[in-house]
């Protein structure tokens, strides 16, 4: 650890993150609060090869202006009054539409979560797959693959230094329809059809309607006869230039003490045990496994979770050390009921010697039926961390600050 903390002040250093870890924890906000301020204090911010945090979604720095649909005037998108964790424990929402598996992706302790959409008057889902949350709503909408289009173009979006066009390769199978069209079919119901688009054609200009001189003739047609990519002007080198000291912080400055945090004692980043994943809790007597979950390099969230052949490589299972194995009579393949007072689900297991023991892993969000109609969201913790309303983007759920117990199924 010394020598690690010497060579990071040395620098230039970066404390790069990736999604999906420490972040699920209820004390996640300390760990990267003491990212900020190791940065800070060392002079690790604002100079090339340097700074803190996730990794980016797109492989080079460059990011473009676009446009966007206009509303009419004193009109505006309504902004969501709460997170989803939010809704699903409040008794004032009557009806829900969902676009995908949301309340498996987007909510903890499935028990709980599944009482709330029962409490529901209606409930309605837009999904291209048979995802978890398909057997429990009232209307499901079928929707599109990105290769079906009504128009010629899908959409358009800036990603990876490139102007991104989703070029029609087929029309829409079936009764499916995209999301754009299905959110304009239920806004011609509400009779707000003529604040919409008339098509993908006219909403895709409009977004290519943009003062960024990186997109400068950009346009439909020159984006089709680039088969739907173009390179942003300017972006060829792939060293952006230096941030410099410049924050966007409402001072302007560094701001490594957090004011807002300071009737939570977190003004300066202090220690703070997980909310249940922590050695000391009496809980671990009845729940001795820490549960981890993390993405898949093979599907997307759920997505992708019922393609055949990525069953035959990535079989839904839930992985133990050996050790913690042995020590429950547990066998690589058995089938086993993962559990806690929250809960339980059913899967296979495979042992693996990188899972530290004392914990179990497994890939997230897999479509229930190949988990014998159970969900594993079922065992995961909900118990949101009150400091985290002070926070930029609100708390987070403790995924992975869970503890479990393993059986085998039958026991």
């Amino acid at each position: 650890v010394a020598q690690v903390a010497t060579e990071y002040a040395a620098g230039p250093s970066i404390i790069d993150n990736g999604v999906g870890g420490v972040d699920k924890f209820g004390n996640n906000d300390v760990a990267g609060h003491c990212y900020t301020l190791i940065a800070s204090i060392t002079g690790n911010y604002g100079k090339r090869g340097t700074g803190c945090g996730i990794y980016g979604y797109h492989v080079t720095p460059y990011e473009a202006m676009l446009g966007g649909w206009q509303l009419p005037e004193g009109m505006e998108p309504a902004p969501s009054p709460q997170g989803f964790y939010d809704m699903v424990k409040t008794d004032k929402v009557h009806a829900a539409m969902f676009f995908g598996d949301i309340p498996t992706q987007k909510a903890a302790n499935w028990n709980k979560t599944l009482e709330w959409i029962d409490s529901l008057d209606f409930v309605c889902l837009a999904d291209i797959y048979h995802s978890s949350v398909t057997d429990f709503v009232d209307m499901v909408l079928p929707v599109c693959s990105k290769f079906e289009c009504a128009d010629e173009v899908g959409g358009v979006k800036c990603a990876n230094a490139h102007i991104l066009a989703n070029l029609k390769v087929l029309d829409p199978l079936f009764e499916s329809k995209s999301d754009f069209y299905i959110e304009k079919g239920i806004a011609e119901a509400m009779g707000y059809g003529d604040l919409f688009p008339a098509d993908g054609v006219e909403y895709a200009n409009a977004i290519l309607t943009t003062d960024d001189p990186q997109v400068a003739g950009f346009t439909l047609e020159t984006l089709k006869a680039n088969n739907g990519a173009q390179r942003l002007i300017g972006s060829e080198d792939l060293n952006a230039p230096e941030v410099g000291f410049v924050y966007g912080t409402a001072s302007g400055r560094q701001e490594p003490y957090y004011e807002v945090l300071l009737d939570f004692g977190q003004a300066f980043p202090a220690w703070e045990q997980p909310n249940e994943a922590y050695p000391e809790n009496p809980l671990r007597e009845k729940y001795p496994l820490q549960f981890n979950q993390a993405r898949s390099r093979f599907r997307v969230h759920s997505a992708y979770s019922g393609a055949r052949w990525i069953q035959e490589v990535a079989e839904p299972h839930i992985e133990l050390n050996p050790a913690d194995a042995a020590a429950r009579g547990l066998e690589d393949g058995d089938k086993v009921e993962v559990f806690n007072d929250r809960g339980s689900f059913r899967t296979k297991l495979r042992l693996n010697e990188a899972v530290r023991p004392e914990s179990a892993f497994m890939v997230e969000s897999t479509f229930r039926q190949y988990l014998d109609g159970t969900i594993m969201q079922s065992v995961s913790n909900d118990n949101l961390n009150e400091r985290g309303y002070a926070l930029p983007f609100g708390p987070m759920i403790p995924y992975n600050d869970t503890l479990i117990e393993i059986k085998k199924v039958g026991e």
